[in-house]
Parts: C-alpha cells; sequence; structure tokens
C-alpha cells in the first residue's frame, strides 16, 4: 500500500509557548532529540536538544511539528513530498484504512523531491519522525528499527554516530516514537510498527519528514512535508 502526502503549512501560532532565536540550529546528532532544550548538556550551553518532543504533531510532542523549526523561507517550502509503503497493506474497513491487531507492520518512508543540500557532502541532512498514538494520546503499539532496536527494551540513550549496526532508523529515550539516525545522504527510512491488541480503537499515524541542507547549522532554510493518517481497528 503507497500513501503519498503533500506538504502542510502549519501556523507559527500553535508554538507561542516556545522561545526561538532569530537564527534556529538544527539538531546535528540523533542524541540531540533527548538533550535539554536549554543546553546544559552542551560545553558551554551551545546547542539546545528537543528535550524529549520530535516535532511529529503527536500529542507526546505536545502539538509541535517540524514546520515549526524548519521553515522560514517561502521560496524552498511545499516542494517535498513523502511517498509511504506499507507491507502488508492496511485493511479497508467501511471504506476507512484499518490495523489489524497485533500484526507486525514493515514501513518504508521515501523522501520524494528533495532539492536542498549537496549529495556527497556534509549538509545533506534529511529527517524523520513517526509516532503512532491512540486516542488517549498515548504511544499505541511497537516500534522495530532497521538498526535492530525496538520500543520493547527501549534504550536508554543514542548511540555513537560510528555506531556499525546503525542504518537508517533508531528509538531511544522514551521510545514514543520513530527517529532517523544521524546520517548523511539518506532519503529512504525504514522500520517495522507492530500494532496493538484488540480492543485499542483509533490510531493515529503522525510523521514529519525534513528536506535538510545543513548539517549543525540553521535549520531554517529547510523544507518540510508533515501529516497523519488515521487508521480504524480492523480484526
Amino acid at each position: 500500500m503507497k500513501l503519498f502526502t503533500r506538504s502542510l503549512l502549519v501556523s507559527l501560532a500553535a508554538v507561542a509557548a516556545f522561545t526561538v532565536s532569530a537564527r534556529v540550529g538544527a539538531f546535528p546528532f540523533l542524541k540531540s532529540w533527548h538533550d535539554p532544550s536549554d543546553g546544559n548538556s552542551q560545553p558551554n550551553n551551545v546547542r539546545a536538544g528537543g528535550g524529549g518532543i520530535y516535532g511529529s504533531g503527536a500529542n507526546q510532542d505536545w502539538g509541535l511539528k517540524c514546520s515549526h523549526c524548519h521553515i522560514d523561507n517561502a521560496d524552498q517550502q511545499g516542494m517535498i513530498s513523502a511517498m509511504i509503503d506499507v507491507n502488508p497493506p492496511f485493511d479497508v474497513v467501511s471504506g476507512e484504512q484499518a490495523y489489524v491487531p497485533g500484526t507486525r507492520y514493515t514501513f518504508t518512508v521515501d523522501l520524494v523531491g528533495e532539492h536542498l543540500g549537496t549529495p556527497g557532502m556534509n549538509d545533506n541532512h534529511n529527517s524523520l519522525a513517526v509516532v503512532f498514538e491512540d486516542t488517549s494520546g498515548s504511544r499505541a503499539g511497537e516500534y522495530y528499527t532497521d538498526s535492530g532496536v525496538d520500543s520493547v527494551m527501549c534504550q536508554a540513550v543514542a548511540p555513537d554516530k560510528n555506531d556499525s549496526t546503525l542504518r537508517s532508523t533508531y528509538v531511544y529515550g522514551d521510545c514514543h516514537g520513530i527517529l532517523a539516525t544521524e546520517q548523511n545522504d539518506v532519503a529512504t527510512w525504514t522500520f517495522d510498527w507492530e500494532a496493538p491488541a484488540a480492543g485499542t480503537g483509533e490510531i493515529t499515524v503522525f510523521y514529519g519528514v525534513v528536506d535538510g541542507n545543513t548539517h549543525a547549522d540553521s535549520s531554517l532554510d529547510d523544507d518540510v512535508v508533515e501529516g497523519n493518517i488515521r487508521l480504524v481497528e480492523g480484526s
């Protein structure tokens, strides 16, 4: 099943609680997602982290999205899409996409229309965040990454970027969502999701994909595609 999604523009009013400088630094490391937002874990407080917020738009991310920090240049916005392939395909129940409880699904997400960064150089740093959430705002199901880690035995810290087991995706910290690993020139990400037990009900998949052109530099001239997919419970 291929799901083709277009970019959504979001009002910055949704992040009124955030104080953002004129130059927002892109997170250059996988560990940055759970570094403190005030930068206290970095020498001389030089770089803030995500504070455990992935920017997926999910309740677990306080409704915050990638575009709240990655869009500031109208000339480079809305030019990318995300192609999401799911295997096995979701069922269809009364015209709605439906998951089968306990089924393990493989997701492949492709960034389509990449136009930022220079292939082969250290400025082509794209990213992904995906969160599955039930109607109570809690994580729904389990995640299994192509790097060999999962949310069942959640890793407390991010791996070193030179870890030979790293592939395209990873989970760590509170494992509430799938994250892209710290790699250059990657525009395809793969992971598995195991649907929760029967009785969970409706689930929403929140996602954000970033076409980056910097590494540890300003995030304000990136491009973003984001959205969500509603799944009802099948049988």
